[in-house]
């Protein structure tokens, strides 16, 4: 119900002249999960927004998921109408801290958002907090936030569902994608949907990039057996030379989804897609190209292919 209020509101919302055009800026959607205090994390919302030919920069932070939605519903509707996507991208281990993340956005707008071909209109960063240099604290936080993030997650794109429904000019969809260890974060996320949402496509496409996952867990008794009632494609991208994977591997003591792809015992749904990237070579840079887990965003040909 609080989503469909929301909805209405945001409707009457975008029909209105309230807000200024933002034609002339880049705008970046950030919702950020703080550390966990007492078993509870804390989540809130950032705008922020560079002029492109004036030394301008304004950031918005607000604790409300209703005006995050409300600014970005606007945005959207001010771009082409061929750009109706909004990408929610999680995040892997490290990915919040500021070069890292500054670094990563760059080709991820390059190859998302700048493309002419792209249907992508704005991405929405999760960003958790996995910044620890112990790989093992990152992960166990995963699980300490997650039943914090899925009822938001459901309300944002519910909300959108909504607006596509009440308002005639606004057509949109919105696509996920993973890497690494963010995967184990979607993961958690997933287990604490309420399996009446399932009825109803949550995401367009999903992306899981070089997962930080199991094999296995698309078996029958898997923690992913269900993910593909929720979108009309899952793409799940492995390579056998991820080294980053590998050093995950000793650490879980279990061989991971993103080296060796889809397990014998895994059920594949018509509409999920294995891709063995391992013969990529084009990553923008030496170490990618060496440690072979950052294809989602450094290499021309897997993100033309995503």
């Amino acid at each position: 119900m609080k989503s469909f209020v929301s909805g209405i509101v945001l409707f009457f919302l975008l029909s209105s002249n309230a807000l200024i055009a933002q034609s002339e800026f880049d705008i970046e959607y950030n919702i950020k999960v703080d550390k966990p205090k007492d078993g509870v994390a804390t989540l809130s919302y950032e705008i922020k927004k560079h002029h492109r030919y004036e030394d301008y920069n304004q950031k918005i932070e607000t604790m409300s998921i209703d005006t995050f939605l409300k600014y970005l519903l606007y945005d959207i509707s001010q771009l082409p109408d061929h750009k109706n996507k909004v990408l929610l991208y999680i995040h892997g281990m490290w990915g919040s801290s500021p070069w890292n993340f500054i670094n990563s956005m760059g080709m991820i707008e390059r190859a998302y958002l700048e493309n002419r071909d792209s249907d992508i209109a704005r991405i929405i960063s999760m960003k958790w907090p996995g910044n620890n240099m112990d790989y093992k604290d990152n992960k166990s936080r995963v699980y300490q936030i997650a039943d914090e993030i899925a009822p938001v997650m459901i309300q944002l794109i519910r909300t959108f569902q909504i607006v596509d429904i009440f308002n005639p000019n606004f057509d949109t969809h919105m696509d996920l994608i993973c890497h690494s260890l963010g995967n184990e974060l979607f993961k958690e996320i997933f287990s604490y949907l309420p399996t009446e949402q399932y009825d109803h496509e949550i995401f367009d496409q999903i992306i899981l990039a070089a997962p930080d996952l199991d094999v296995g867990v698309f078996r029958f008794d898997g923690p992913l057996y269900s993910l593909p009632k929720i979108a009309n494609g899952i793409h799940i991208y492995y390579s056998r030379k991820d080294l980053t994977l590998g050093v995950s591997k000793n650490l879980n003591k279990k061989e991971r989804l993103g080296i060796y792809g889809p397990d014998e015992n895994d059920v594949v749904k018509e509409n999920m897609y294995f891709i063995d990237v391992s013969d990529v070579k084009d990553e923008a840079n030496f170490g990618e190209r060496l440690t072979g887990h950052s294809y989602y965003r450094s290499s021309k040909l897997a993100t033309r292919d995503m």
